[in-house]
């Protein structure tokens, strides 16, 4: 036998791994916080936008009424009736 003589390794297999279950109850909880945060946080951006765009103060106050108090509601309400709390 040569020293430069070649010896082919048998081909390599992967492992048939079968692909995991696909858990949705996170999504439906981030489904669920999107949908209280989302609006006020909109509603507040759009409020902002018009207070800078128009050099004005008024909208501020709609933007704090209507943007950043519904935030803070929604995030109590949320974390009291969070589904992950229950979860170990």
């Amino acid at each position: 036998m040569n020293a430069t003589t070649l010896v082919e390794a048998p081909p390599l297999q992967a492992p048939a791994v079968e692909p995991p279950e696909e858990d949705l109850s996170g999504l439906a909880e981030e489904h669920r916080w999107m949908r209280f945060l989302l609006p006020p946080f909109v509603v507040a951006a759009a409020f902002f936008a018009l207070a800078i765009g128009t050099d004005s103060q008024w909208p501020m106050v709609f933007a704090f009424v209507l943007g950043a108090l519904p935030v803070i509601f929604a995030f109590v309400y949320l974390a009291l009736s969070s589904a992950l709390r229950d979860e170990p």
